[in-house]
């Protein structure tokens, strides 16, 4: 299948299945980052902060993103969020992309980078700015070479 034919995803059932694989994520990090004393919930946030935190917080949702999405992503080229969205990850074939592809360069990759000070939103931002295109392809659907598409 070429890229012209191809059913992209709308964007409400993109926000559809992000946000429930973020809700998803919140509900399993969120407790595990208080036990750990990763994230404190005083009023005065910026006294709490710590890049070293964030760093450890990333790490632990990104490991938690592979065990729950990691063996639908591999089998289908979905996440949880995207099989409840009845959306998927395509390659420009219409094909399910290689899991590094999907795990790596599309996920994990991106949640590093927008740890990092004033460049992580910068191009979380960017990146989030893409899905308005034609195709609604993000930045990382470009740079991993993805689609995300009606399954």
């Amino acid at each position: 299948m070429s890229h012209i034919a191809m059913n992209f995803a709308p964007l409400r059932k993109r926000f559809f299945g992000i946000l429930i694989d973020m809700l998803i994520l919140l509900i399993i990090c969120v407790p595990i980052g208080v036990s750990l004393g990763l994230i404190d919930f005083d009023v005065d946030m910026r006294a709490s902060y710590s890049y070293e935190n964030e760093i450890i917080l990333a790490t632990i949702s990104s490991v938690a993103f592979l065990i729950i999405n990691g063996y639908f992503l591999a089998k289908r080229g979905q996440t949880i969020g995207k099989m409840w969205a009845g959306t998927k990850i395509v390659d420009s074939s219409g094909n399910k992309l290689k899991f590094v592809q999907v795990t790596l360069v599309r996920t994990i990759a991106f949640n590093f980078i927008g740890q990092i000070p004033l460049i992580g939103i910068i191009v979380a931002t960017i990146d989030l700015l893409f899905v308005f295109s034609e195709e609604h392809r993000t930045l990382h659907d470009r740079l991993a070479g993805s689609y995300v598409v009606r399954a």
